[in-house]
């Protein structure tokens, strides 16, 4: 809104059990909206990106990082997803070094490019080894103060952590085109110095 939008509807669902959105996109259509943001679990996504393309809705989609599955494509069908925007943590299409270097090892066992959620785990555990290194004693919160102490470049980029032991760390914005989420740019995060 304070870049001059205005979000014309919001509507919610009980849970992961639900099938039908009829309901709720019936309530979106009538407000003719140019986006349509739905940040829900890649359990439901295929079901309502297919309701609301039969139901007329034409908005351009707008999703989180559980779009960055395979099975999303594989379930709502590439037509549905074409042109659709999410954000995520990781594209294997980073040019950066340390990007390049996972997206090499991972291949070479997979066969395949490493998504968000590996990427995800192989930092995490690299966070974790990080402050073990650190820390003389598992006395107290010697730990805990290891890891709030994180700054790193991992293939995702560089991570440090905030006050809350939160990572500060940027992603990047991923449109499917052909049924791939290809990378169109980056938002780097604001770190502490």
């Amino acid at each position: 809104e304070a870049k001059g939008g205005e979000v014309v509807a919001i509507e919610q669902y009980a849970g992961a059990d639900v099938k039908d959105f009829n309901a709720q996109l019936i309530n979106i259509a009538a407000k003719k909206p140019e986006v349509l943001f739905l940040p829900n679990q890649v359990g439901e996504l295929p079901l309502q990106i297919q309701q609301a393309r039969q139901m007329g809705i034409t908005a351009s989609f707008l999703g989180g990082d559980s779009w960055d599955l395979n099975t999303l494509v594989e379930v709502a069908g590439e037509d549905m997803v074409e042109g659709a925007y999410y954000v995520a943590p990781f594209s294997s299409s980073d040019s950066s070094e340390a990007a390049q270097s996972w997206v090499e090892a991972y291949n070479e066992v997979a066969g395949e490019n490493p998504g968000s959620h590996a990427t995800l785990a192989y930092e995490a555990l690299h966070i974790v080894l990080d402050a073990l290194t650190k820390i003389e004693t598992f006395e107290g919160s010697a730990l805990r103060d290891a890891l709030f102490e994180t700054d790193m470049v991992l293939p995702s980029g560089r991570v440090t952590m905030d006050e809350n032991g939160d990572p500060e760390k940027g992603a990047v914005i991923l449109q499917y085109q052909g049924g791939v989420g290809e990378y169109v740019t980056t938002i780097a995060a604001e770190q502490k110095e």
